[in-house]
């Protein structure tokens, strides 16, 4: 299975949109599939970066959180990337 069968496969539209400078990148749910926007503008290293940080809120369904725990999803999020990147190759 190659990266797109992935993101077919889990209803996941990835785009890269020039967004404002400071936007790395955003995801959401339509109701129907998750769209993840990446920032074409930002350099290579940053846009997979994004992606990984975009695709964990989506794989540990931060979508369906009440309002108010945006903090606790982040702190989530930066969790398991610094797990990743204490544990495999960056």
């Amino acid at each position: 299975m190659n990266f797109e069968d992935f993101l077919q496969w889990n209803n996941i539209n990835l785009k890269y949109e020039n967004l404002a400078g400071y936007v790395k990148g955003f995801a959401y749910y339509n109701g129907y599939e998750y769209l993840v926007i990446i920032n074409s503008r930002c350099s290579y290293i940053q846009q997979q970066e994004t992606l990984v940080h975009e695709m964990i809120h989506i794989f540990e369904n931060h979508f369906s959180c009440s309002k108010g725990y945006e903090e606790k999803c982040e702190k989530e999020v930066n969790y398991f990337i610094r797990e990743l990147q204490t544990n495999y190759i960056w």
